[in-house]
């Protein structure tokens, strides 16, 4: 169905700190909630990763957390920064070294 000014559902512009016109992506999860993904810096790849999603969420296979950037530690790097602070001593085990190249809200218990 054609829109009005080719306003597209879940698209939304915004500026950033330069100054300059950046697209935002928001796409509902459920339960009355969203989940916003950007910024992209033409309005074409923001309606293909709004389509890429909703392709997905039909699909039943949707994980928002997929597309976040770089936002969690390793399991490695946390580790170390533990062992540096503590003044026991304290045994790597091989466990977590096979977990360590792993960001840590990946690991569950």
């Amino acid at each position: 169905m054609a829109r009005k000014g080719r306003i597209d559902r879940g698209l939304v512009t915004k500026k950033n700190a330069a100054g300059q016109v950046v697209w935002h992506v928001r796409v509902g999860i459920g339960k009355g909630k969203e989940k916003w993904f950007g910024p992209f810096p033409t309005k074409s790849k923001a309606r293909e990763h709004y389509q890429k999603c909703k392709h997905e969420q039909a699909e039943q296979r949707f994980n928002p957390e997929r597309y976040q950037r770089g936002r969690y530690e390793l399991l490695r790097d946390t580790i170390d920064r533990f062992l540096m602070g503590n003044t026991k001593k304290i045994k790597r085990t091989t466990k977590f070294m096979r977990l360590g190249g792993k960001p840590t809200m990946e690991i569950s218990p």
